[in-house]
């Protein structure tokens, strides 16, 4: 998958909202997006979103001197991860196919997004996406 220019927007939503985890002020913040806007002009399209977005990361990590805004909910949500184990567990050997559900398992914990979540406003309902899977 390649870049999009609508990937633009949202890569500066997610450096704001790591800004916003990371406590950076108005003045950080702002350094923050106008280095970033800089970069934005100048991201290869080829490269995937993940590749570019990634960008931000790094600004606002070198900006605010915090290396990772999401580590305290990731492991928030790695115990609660966690805590929800056994009965993922049951699952998948309760499956017809159990690698097939264990594999679907694995693609719900791989899809989730802090950065996404977080800029909607909203918390993960891990029972929710169980129950998706």
């Amino acid at each position: 998958m390649k870049t999009d220019l609508e990937c633009a927007p949202c890569i500066i939503r997610q450096a704001l909202s790591a800004l916003k985890l990371a406590g950076a002020g108005k003045e950080k913040s702002a350094e923050a997006i106008r280095e970033l806007l800089e970069k934005l002009a100048e991201i290869d399209l080829e490269d995937n979103p993940a590749a570019n977005s990634d960008i931000a990361y790094k600004i606002v990590s070198a900006v605010t001197g915090i290396r990772d805004p999401y580590e305290k909910v990731k492991k928030e949500y790695n115990a609660s991860a966690l805590q929800l184990y056994p009965k993922l567990e049951e699952i998948a050997a309760g499956s017809d196919d159990s690698l097939h559900a264990a594999a679907k398992i694995a693609i719900a914990g791989n899809i989730i997004d802090f950065g996404i979540h977080i800029i909607e406003g909203r918390e993960l309902d891990l029972d929710n996406v169980i129950e998706e899977i």
